[in-house]
């Protein structure tokens, strides 16, 4: 199994993380960041999803 990009793995980070990494490719961090969203979105609209909901979550305890 080859590694990836650290692209990728500071894509799940808050942006100013990237900052603390010269040799970053802001481009590819970018489009990781993207990927990123993109895959969270596709298993949220899953039928099947089991992630819990946080609208009024906060609320119903």
């Amino acid at each position: 199994m080859l590694p990836g990009p650290i692209e990728f793995d500071l894509a799940h980070a808050p942006d100013d993380v990237g900052d603390h990494y010269p040799g970053v490719d802001r481009g590819l961090l970018r489009d990781c960041r993207t990927l990123m969203l993109a895959m969270i979105t596709t298993w949220r609209w899953d039928r099947e999803d089991q992630f819990p909901t946080a609208i009024g979550s906060a609320s119903s305890g």
